[in-house]
């Protein structure tokens, strides 16, 4: 099992948009199989966010849902990393910035 973990800074103003993303990504993922949110940690008074999602290949899960990503300006230097295996482990990770 791979893992997606997209950390993100965010105002108040951006947490509509963001569970609006959110409710439609785990809906897609759970129809297609592609992966499963697992959960995030955002403040609400807006600040610094982190979401992370389980799933077969982080590479196709990411290009799956880097359009809707990008279509969010709160996400733009967003730090993506795809972790190659459990999280918290010593599995290889790949980082980068959309």
């Amino acid at each position: 099992m791979e893992h997606l973990t997209i950390y993100f800074k965010h105002g108040i103003q951006d947490i509509v948009p963001y569970t609006d993303f959110i409710m439609k990504i785990k809906a897609e993922l759970h129809s297609n199989g592609l992966g499963q949110y697992l959960g995030d940690d955002m403040a609400i008074d807006g600040v610094d966010a982190e979401v992370v999602f389980s799933c077969v290949s982080a590479n196709e899960l990411f290009e799956y849902i880097k359009v809707d990503l990008a279509n969010l300006p709160f996400m733009q230097g967003a730090k993506i990393t795809f972790t190659f295996g459990e999280l918290e482990s010593s599995t290889p990770v790949k980082e980068f910035y959309l």
